[in-house]
């Protein structure tokens, strides 16, 4: 009996643990992250709670958008090829076998035209995720689908010859202005794109007159041979119209000359298309070709924007003062300044932002070409009244022609200054993903890094221009980045004057891959691959924290390996009196070099005449996860 009433009381309670058995939970909410058709998808999706996981991933019902493909461990990948809104649901189930169905939507657009994370009403879509890892994820962004631009008023022809400032005067919300392919239009005053107050219903845009059949498709990245130019010496090959190089140019062109005003755009509500903004060779440095203060709103699309192959020409767009600004589809080359005395200028950029007077934000730089020789992006360098925020980075090629490397055998004999692919000195939640970086070389204050995140307070003399900047909150992932001499610099470090700028925290780096780094030819280049870094007289608000440096590859060049010169996987140091919190280095695979990690300098450096090797650095710099 005993026996008999010991079972049921068994029976009864494995009942009862069965039926209050939590399911898992799915943490991405609908709608998820939207498609173009051609362009492809990739989303993790994420499960949490139950039984735990490793968590399996199935189709309840409905279909997923054509194209797409589900693996069991939750990854939602391919091209779509069809465009509408998809409905199905998603099934996600714990080790316990325990589950959770969710319905869910994709809205797979009919263009190659990127939205990835952009609702339209311009409300951002993570698919519910707001944060990855340590870094807070953008909270605005630019929707840009030429259907959501629209200009239906009337069409109206600029000729060849025509006084083009005179027609953009005289625009009203809603026209386009047709200018003339193979036409050069210039202002000696500069263009200015005025205010109009429009709304997102009646845009005003500017285009060549090519038809839309013969220019390339929206969505996809525009290159010069759209202008008659098959090639360019040292530059990847890039794609041309269906049938070859064109007979003529069908572009539509915008002249800057270094004596003339930059083209101002200080309007809203404006969006160029199919144009090439150029300058003539010889006569001395450009400035910018493109700046945006006080503007809204603004879209340069499919744009071949260039310099020419020796003269300087410091800044393709300057984004300062700008709100909801994009650069989308584009190709920017030939951004340089003369190295030494003989420079008009110093520093080159195919982008410049972060140095505002009034304040500006919301970029978007997608599907790009960008050359330049300094910095290919820089956000800061100046002066700001405020950090400008929500940055996406996606989809652009980030280059150097090794012609300008003074140490390999194709240099062209001009050295220009510079520097890194992807720098941050004020600026926060910046995404920058899927990007290739490709050539970086040191030997003009800079050791050839492909991204620097490092907040300045910029001097000017004496005098400290930005005790305000700061940079925190970068995502950087599922970049491939190519020859140069240093992987990833964080670091908060002071200026000429000791200053320090506000803060430097809260990035996320992971899942890149870096190739080969330290390659042969890399000219001054560094022989650490990255840096983690505070500097020893930092104050308590600008002590490096919450770094995440996870699933990276670094492949170091084979012809350094196992040298001195091969010094070490990591460069890191602070101060010794507070320790840089939150610090996770993990599942990376990274050649531990010569001598491993080792100290950024100075007798009162934390990582300085530790014991226990690469553990006693960490212990004595960090509190870490590995």
């Amino acid at each position: 009996m005993l026996t008999r009433t010991a079972f049921i009381l068994t029976f009864l309670l494995a009942v009862i643990v069965n039926c209050n058995a939590v399911a898992p939970s799915i943490v991405n909410s609908s709608p998820l992250y939207n498609g173009s058709i051609g362009v492809t998808y990739n989303l993790q999706l994420l499960a949490i709670g139950g039984a735990g996981g490793p968590y399996r991933w199935a189709l309840a019902s409905g279909s997923l958008p054509s194209g797409l493909t589900l693996t069991s461990s939750g990854l939602l990948w391919g091209t779509p090829t069809g465009g509408k809104t998809y409905a199905f649901s998603l099934k996600a189930s714990d080790v316990a076998g325990n589950s959770q169905t969710k319905p869910v939507s994709i809205t797979v657009f009919s263009t190659a035209a990127d939205n990835r994370y952009c609702n339209r009403g311009n409300f951002t879509n993570f698919a519910g995720m707001k944060t990855d890892r340590t870094a807070n994820l953008p909270t605005s962004c630019f929707f840009t689908a030429r259907f959501a631009t629209p200009s239906p008023g009337r069409v109206i022809t600029v000729p060849a010859g025509a006084k083009l400032q005179g027609f953009i005067d005289s625009a009203v919300c809603g026209e386009t202005l047709m200018l003339a392919a193979g036409a050069t239009y210039e202002n000696v005053s500069g263009f200015t794109l005025p205010a109009k107050h429009c709304d997102d219903n009646h845009w005003i845009t500017i285009r060549s007159n090519t038809v839309d059949a013969n220019l390339p498709a929206e969505g996809v990245r525009m290159t010069p041979c759209w202008a008659k130019v098959a090639s360019l010496p040292g530059r990847p090959r890039f794609a041309c119209p269906a049938g070859g190089v064109p007979s003529s140019t069908r572009l539509a062109k915008l002249l800057v000359r270094p004596s003339e005003t930059p083209i101002t755009i200080s309007g809203d509500h404006y969006r160029l298309i199919g144009l090439e903004i150029t300058r003539p060779t010889g006569s001395g440095a450009v400035v910018d070709f493109v700046q945006t203060p006080r503007a809204t709103k603004i879209i340069l699309d499919r744009i071949w924007m260039h310099g020419t192959a020796r003269d300087e020409t410091t800044h393709g767009v300057q984004l300062g003062d700008g709100h909801s600004i994009a650069v989308i589809d584009s190709y920017l080359n030939d951004f340089h300044c003369i190295a030494g005395s003989s420079g008009k200028c110093s520093d080159a950029q195919a982008i410049l932002g972060g140095n505002d007077t009034v304040g500006g934000g919301t970029y978007k730089i997608v599907n790009n070409f960008l050359e330049a020789a300094a910095e290919n992006i820089l956000f800061g360098g100046g002066a700001s009244v405020d950090i400008p925020g929500d940055i996406e980075v996606r989809r652009n090629h980030l280059y150097k022609p090794m012609l300008w490397n003074p140490a390999d055998p194709s240099f062209f004999g001009t050295t220009f200054t510079v520097k890194n692919h992807y720098e941050m000195k004020n600026g926060t939640r910046a995404l920058v993903e899927g990007n290739i970086m490709e050539n970086t070389w040191g030997g003009f204050s800079q050791i050839g890094a492909h991204i620097l995140l490092t907040p300045k307070n910029q001097t000017q003399g004496r005098v400290n221009l930005c005790p305000n900047c700061y940079v925190t909150h970068v995502t950087v992932r599922y970049n491939h980045m190519i020859s140069g001499g240093q992987g990833v610099q964080i670091a908060d470090a002071p200026n000429d004057n000791g200053a320090y700028a506000t803060a430097g925290n809260s990035d996320s780096v992971h899942d890149n891959l870096f190739e080969n780094l330290v390659y042969k030819n890399c000219y001054k280049c560094t022989n650490y691959y990255n840096q983690i870094a505070t500097g020893i007289s930092a104050p308590s608000s600008d002590i490096l924290k919450g770094v995440t440096l996870q699933h990276n590859t670094f492949v170091v060049a084979t012809t350094v390996e196992g040298t001195p010169t091969n010094a070490g996987m990591l460069e890191l140091g602070g101060p010794t009196r507070t320790k840089q919190t939150g610090i996770t280095v993990r599942d990376n695979i990274i050649v531990a070099g010569y001598y491993g990690p080792w100290t950024t300098g100075g007798t009162s450096n934390c990582a300085t005449n530790q014991p226990n090797g690469p553990l006693g650095k960490f212990n004595a710099c960090w509190t870490y996860t590995f």
